[in-house]
């Protein structure tokens, strides 16, 4: 007798690849799958079928809270992400969420498979070059001057201004950014800023005033899409 069906829930926004997808899983033994654009709906079959494995589509709408939400919905489920590409800060944070795979796009139909196998095996499928910059992430650390610049860029605060809270050049800041994009390995502010987010706490009552007073702009929750991070950003100008 076979091993019993896995079943595989998959969001997907892309309407050509979810035919691609449907396709995939018609009239197959090892997987049933669900397969649906909605993240509402997502989170209902994820909470009423307990499935096996939850795929994820990374695309300018997903975001942290949807996988947290939806981790919260099958907490046994083994989630992994379906990516073109990923920052090392967004994987970093997934994977602390509980992503045990980020599989690229560019994959065969018979290898996406296999990977799905894989996974529901207990396997963690996430290339060497990305998991050694995970644990590189999980154990960097930041100075006191470099955790406050950080802090400021979470705050979406320009370099004029951060310059200013910190007593320091604009010169002096863009080295500073420089530096950090490497020792963190980011790519951009808005990854140093989810960073700062995830990772650091805001400054002690004792901290130099003009921080303190910097860091009372409107706070960005952490969570929020990158869409809505960059809107909130704009509005901070």
């Amino acid at each position: 007798m076979g091993s019993p069906q896995a079943t595989v829930l998959i969001h997907c926004q892309h309407p050509i690849l979810m035919i691609g997808l449907q396709s995939l899983f018609e009239n197959r033994t090892d997987f049933g799958a669900a397969i649906t654009s909605s993240a509402e709906q997502a989170v209902e079959i994820a909470r009423g079928k307990q499935p096996d494995l939850i795929v994820l589509e990374l695309n300018a709408e997903f975001d942290l809270g949807f996988l947290r939400t939806i981790k919260r919905a099958a907490p046994h489920a083994k989630a992994m992400l379906w990516i073109d590409n990923i920052s090392t800060e967004l994987a970093f944070q997934s994977f602390n969420l509980g992503v045990v795979g980020i599989l690229n796009k560019s994959v065969s139909a018979e290898q996406f498979i296999t990977e799905l196998h894989l996974v529901a095996e207990g396997n963690i499928r996430i290339e060497q070059k990305l998991m050694d910059a995970i644990v590189m992430a999980k154990t960097v650390k930041l100075t006191k001057r470099e955790s406050e610049l950080v802090m400021l860029v979470a705050q979406g605060l320009k370099n004029k201004e951060i310059g200013t809270a910190l007593d320091i050049t604009e010169n002096t800041v863009k080295a500073y950014l420089s530096r950090l994009f490497q020792k963190l390995n980011v790519k951009d502010r808005l990854d140093l800023a989810l960073y700062g987010l995830k990772n650091l706490k805001a400054p002690s009552s004792h901290a130099d005033s003009r921080l303190a007073t910097t860091l009372a702009t409107p706070q960005i929750t952490p969570g929020m899409s990158a869409r809505e991070y960059a809107d909130r950003r704009a509005t901070i100008g």
